[in-house]
């Protein structure tokens, strides 16, 4: 028997089923959404509170009936397609509510939503950048499989007792319900954002994909807007030009000298500022006893694409995107370039994500995009190998040449070493299971893992030391080795773990090792960070008499009379944050201009105004080099 093109008493018992399976998906996705609430700091005003009550029903249950009118709706009029529309609706809601559960995962270890750059990097890096042990996979795999069962079961339980339950009529009194939660709470969100009541603003974005409706012309015409609040917020969405590059302000006058000295940057992925000594890292502690030590210094962010931008432009991350689009490189590889250094550049990570091909090595001509490996640490021993191989062959063909080297090792971010290797530090988990980790998780094993890998590239870096030892080149080479950025075990109690959460030295303090030919050992006695790197390079190494400002937000750190340093400009793949070391104070900078003030724990100051002065200058120093 063929099936009619419109039955209007089944499609009429579809659409019933398809409502009543959406409405009981939005109660388990509300369910599930709850756990955001763990991250949030309760309200004090009873707007917020009114807000953060009727903000989560709605816009859950927008959220799953999207899909119901964009996917379901239209195949259940379409005969030959209305069998499968069950199972779309089915499959559709266990990938949503799947992705929740994910969502909730990431914001609570790092607060911030799955978003299109997270998903660019797994797609493009996939385990490479961000490594899930196979119990991590086992795990997920097993929760969504047990997750579509339950689907498939409610899908036929609500389908066997339809005529009952839709008997009742309670479906359109809850839909009402809902319906009045989301138009009421985005009517007190539009009031909040006129009067920039940050009690409620922001709590957005502790919810995925909510975008709450905005008034602020309407409420201006009316009135109703608070204008010095307007005046900071505008002030704050300055930092974002997109304006043509002046970079550098002006011609660089480069006198380099005759005999010029090589260059050797070890960057260690995620090495924290207090992983470094002679019990993890023994080889690298007994090599600063020659060398500059840079006691507190900190990178210009907390992610790895900030964390190598700041260190070879030396300006803020904020830049990137501009940089990026227009794929300049940085005037210290133009000016390495200029004077003939050969360059030797080796990755555990692809150097496409982050494009670092179209940003710090953007006019270099070749170089290893990936490299092989099935892990971290076998992508590190291969790069480890290559380099000690390019070196041997530069110094066959080419020993006349200056040569510039970049090794970016990658095990401890992907918590990764050879099975081999010695267990130093007990009790140490073998993998990380990020499914499990909470607020009250024990760090110590979790930090013994990463001690332990902190030793393996300890002694790939210290082959590398040793080598350039043997070849009699460690008097003629500068040696900066250095992390991208930090990396959090809850160190502040706050569920953070890992990196791209938040600015505290955590995640943005890292060790800092500067070997200099001639120059004493010493420890710099202020804050440094990655944007004197490229400044003191130019200056010392490349000959440059240009005032540092000329082209970097940083310091020569050789330079005297450098005044203390403050605060920092640092940034994340979302925002950026402004911290005043003087006051423990952390301004970080949303989207569309709102922002958060905190202490340096993390802690939030909720009634703390906006330093007005101290961000002007900020934004200012975001926005020098363009046009």
């Amino acid at each position: 028997m063929r099936t009619r093109l419109f039955d209007i008493k089944q499609t009429g018992r579809l659409l019933r089923w398809g409502g009543w399976f959406t409405l009981v998906n939005t109660l388990l996705a509300l369910l599930i959404s709850t756990r955001y609430f763990a991250m949030l700091t309760a309200p004090e005003s009873p707007m917020a509170w009114a807000y953060l009550l009727s903000m989560p029903p709605g816009h859950m249950a927008m959220l799953a009936f999207v899909p119901f009118l964009l996917f379901f709706l239209p195949v259940t009029f379409f005969g030959p397609a209305r069998r499968l529309a069950k199972g779309l609706l089915i499959g559709v809601a266990t990938l949503g509510l799947t992705t929740l559960v994910i969502d909730t995962i990431v914001f609570s270890q790092y607060r911030f939503h799955i978003s299109p750059i997270y998903l660019d990097m797994i797609i493009k890096g996939g385990n490479q950048i961000i490594g899930f042990s196979t119990q991590t996979w086992v795990m997920g795999i097993s929760a969504i499989l047990l997750l579509l069962l339950c689907e498939v079961g409610l899908a036929h339980l609500l389908w066997k007792h339809l005529d009952t339950i839709s008997a009742k009529r309670r479906g359109l009194s809850v839909s009402m319900v809902l319906v009045a939660l989301l138009l009421g709470s985005n009517l007190i969100h539009v009031w909040a954002d006129a009067h920039y009541d940050r009690s409620v603003t922001t709590l957005t974005r502790y919810y995925p994909i909510l975008y709450p409706a905005t008034a602020k012309s309407f409420m201006a015409k009316q009135g109703w807007i608070d204008h010095e609040a307007y005046r900071k917020e505008q002030m704050l969405k300055g930092s974002s030009s997109s304006g043509s590059l002046n970079y550098p302000l002006a011609a660089l006058d480069i006198q380099p000298p005759e005999k010029k000295l090589n260059v050797l940057i070890l960057v260690l992925d995620s090495w924290r500022y207090d992983a470094m000594g002679p019990e993890i890292t023994p080889g690298i502690n007994a090599f600063s006893k020659t060398a500059t030590i840079g006691s507190q210094h900190y990178s210009g962010g907390n992610a790895t694409r900030i964390g190598i931008f700041t260190l070879f432009y030396g300006l803020p991350g904020s830049y990137w995107h501009t940089f990026q689009s227009n794929q300049t490189g940085p005037i210290l590889m133009t000016t390495l370039l200029e004077n003939q250094y050969k360059t030797g550049i080796f990755a555990s990570a692809p150097l496409n994500s982050p494009e670092f091909d179209r940003t710090v090595f953007a006019d270099v001509k070749e170089f290893p995009i990936e490299t092989p490996g099935a892990t971290t640490a076998e992508r590190d021993i291969e790069i480890t190998r290559r380099w000690l191989s390019w070196l041997d062959t530069h110094e066959k063909k080419d020993a006349a040449a200056p040569f510039f080297g970049f090794l970016f090792l990658d095990s401890l971010h992907g918590y990764q070493y050879p099975a081999d290797y010695p267990r130093v530090f007990q009790p140490a988990w073998e993998s990380v299971n990020y499914l499990v980790l909470k607020n009250e998780t024990d760090p110590t094993p979790f930090r013994n893992l990463y001690n332990n890998v902190a030793h393996f590239q300890d002694s790939l870096v210290t082959q590398i030391l040793d080598d350039l030892k043997q070849r009699n080149l460690l008097d003629e080479t500068v040696v900066i080795i250095t992390g991208d950025h930090g990396q959090e075990f809850n160190d502040n109690k706050k569920n953070f773990w890992g990196h791209n959460g938040n600015f505290t030295e955590a995640q943005t303090r890292v060790p800092f090792i500067l070997h200099w030919p001639g120059k004493a050992p010493e420890t710099l006695p202020n804050r440094t960070s990655h944007m004197d790197v490229a400044p003191t390079l130019m200056a010392n190494l490349l000959g440059c008499t240009n005032p540092p400002d000329t082209y970097s937000s940083g310091r020569n750190l050789f330079a005297a009379g450098n005044p203390p340093l403050t605060s920092l400009l640092m940034g994340s793949y979302s925002s950026f944050a402004l911290y005043d070391f003087e006051k423990e104070r952390i301004t970080v900078q949303k989207a569309g201009g709102l922002y958060d003030v905190y202490d340096g724990e993390f802690n939030e100051r909720p009634h703390a105004e906006l330093d007005a002065p101290a961000v002007l200058e900020a934004m200012k120093e975001m926005s020098r080099f363009y046009r």
